[in-house]
């Protein structure tokens, strides 16, 4: 019995002008206004700000779509998360070989560096598996935002209205092989060149909530092995989302997105925390889709969190990190304790890959661990979190 399902999720990541029309993404210019002034300032508070480097703090000129799950999900519900779901044999169909050409698959396999268990799954039919993963992250991101990722031939169709998504969106809901009808009926193609691999994260066999003060981790009530790839756009998308897996839905800078998750006004799951840290490292949108385009070729490992209880809280380690086990159970991984708080465990170790979970502060990422060529997450993120935490805690005990 498999334990898990296999799914793909999109990092949705785009310039800061907003385009009014239809959510598929084309080429077109036309009819657009500026989103905002241009740039982005981080609500951070100022004794936060002064860690920072200067030259890494700049203002981010991009933005991270991220969806609100609905609170009645019964998988991470009111969580904020990259659009993503469950692969469908559809994803496999045959019938793309009728819209795309089997000569551009090529690409997908041409990674030098290690590759995820899910990617090496033999297909049976001709589409590979890093191409309908690729098909699977744009198809779920059109279901629950709206926004269509397709090729430039999508130019010569006219830009769909609320009602035909909407319309579209409920067919394929429904039943995941409409999709394909609704590129062949509008004569498009899913981009899928323009997703570029990023990274694989198991769900873990235990969940770790932040300010837990019962001392017992829950069970995660489902399970998925998600490869992600990040889509760099020019411009913002309009968001049409579903209304039924979504609630709502924002386009953040990365910084902005951690730091609304410090105050509470967001709610990220560790994946989504950590991969948004590891993007804060870049403040410019062309720079960004350079390193992601190049750095696909380094392939990816799977990221499967083992959890550790701390004497204040817990911790997530990922592979790399000193503690990670050289072996780790993927059915069920037992909770280890360690009489340390969660910062001198992570200090007493030469290499740190781990999301740290005190019980009075908010989650942050730590890491001095490189794999296949990603970047760690910010380090400015570190030190910001610590100035953060002390305010918040600060702000509820005179509350």
């Amino acid at each position: 019995m498999k334990l898990w399902k296999n799914s793909a999720s999109l990092i949705l990541v785009a310039g800061k002008r907003f385009n009014v029309g239809s959510g598929e993404v084309t080429q077109s210019r036309t009819k657009l206004k500026l989103f905002d002034d241009g740039v982005d300032q981080p609500h951070l508070p100022a004794s936060a700000l002064k860690f920072v480097g200067g030259q890494k703090y700049e203002r981010s000129n991009y933005k991270v779509l991220l969806l609100k799950r609905s609170n009645k999900s019964s998988f991470m519900p009111s969580v904020h998360v990259f659009p993503g779901g469950v692969i469908d044999r559809a994803d496999y169909s045959d019938e793309w070989l009728d819209i795309l050409n089997p000569k551009d698959f090529e690409a997908f396999s041409d990674i030098r560096g290690p590759r995820p268990p899910m990617t090496q799954y033999k297909s049976k039919t001709a589409i590979p598996p890093d191409v309908a993963f690729r098909i699977c992250a744009i198809r779920e991101t059109f279901e629950e935002s709206g926004i269509l990722v397709s090729n430039e031939s999508s130019t010569a169709s006219k830009p769909m209205d609320e009602d035909e998504i909407t319309s579209w969106r409920n067919k394929i809901v429904n039943n995941a092989s409409e999709f394909i009808s609704l590129c062949k009926m509008r004569n498009i193609a899913p981009d899928l060149s323009s997703l570029y691999e990023w990274a694989n994260w198991l769900t873990p066999s235990v969940a770790v909530k932040a300010g837990d003060k019962n001392g017992i981790p829950g069970v995660y009530p489902k399970r998925f092995d998600t490869m992600f790839y990040i889509a760099c756009l020019d411009e913002i998308i309009t968001v049409n989302h579903d209304e039924k897996e979504v609630e709502s839905s924002k386009w953040f800078s990365p910084v902005n997105a951690l730091a609304a998750n410090w105050s509470r006004d967001v709610v990220l799951s560790p994946p989504q925390f950590y991969e948004l840290a590891r993007l804060a490292n870049f403040p410019s949108l062309l720079p960004l889709k350079q390193f992601v385009q190049e750095r696909q070729k380094d392939g990816c490992i799977c990221y499967y969190p083992v959890t550790i209880k701390c004497t204040d809280g817990y911790s997530t380690l990922y592979p790399g990190d000193d503690l990670y086990p050289s072996d780790p159970n993927l059915t069920t991984e037992e909770v280890r304790v360690v009489e340390h708080t969660v910062m001198q465990s992570a200090q007493s170790c030469k290499n740190i890959n781990r999301t740290v979970f005190p019980m009075t502060q908010e989650q942050c990422s730590i890491s001095n661990v490189q794999d296949c060529g990603h970047p760690c997450p910010a380090e400015f993120i570190v030190k910001a979190h610590g100035v953060v935490c002390e305010k918040l805690l600060e702000k509820h005990k005179s509350a």
